[in-house]
């Protein structure tokens, strides 16, 4: 029994630590840029576009194709880095707490 308290009790720091991380997602902001560096979009740690910047003297010498894919290109990167900080900062928090793998727990 003791053991199963010992879980649930990590379980529980873990879930608080969790909501805390969720809300320093919220204010972490990570950037996403094309190959050309013509946009570059900030998107928050929780994976919210906040605003793109643009580089007007590139921009003037692309077409409406171009700047289409490049909008793509930079937001498609700044989510993947929005994910790819909260997998790390969720490991980092999991991966110290030895808790038996149970699907969907966090």
């Amino acid at each position: 029994m003791n053991n199963m308290d010992d879980i649930m009790g990590q379980i529980a720091v873990i879930k608080q630590r969790m909501n805390q991380l969720q809300e320093e997602l919220k204010k972490t902001k990570v950037n996403g840029s094309d190959d050309d560096k013509i946009i570059t979009v900030i998107v928050s740690g929780s994976g919210q576009v906040i605003d793109y910047e643009f580089d007007l003297k590139k921009i003037e010498i692309f077409d409406q194709e171009k700047l289409i894919k490049s909008l793509i290109e930079a937001t498609n990167r700044g989510l993947t880095a929005a994910r790819e900080l909260e997998a790390k900062k969720k490991k980092e928090i999991v991966g110290t707490v030895d808790l038996p793998n149970i699907p969907g727990l966090f």
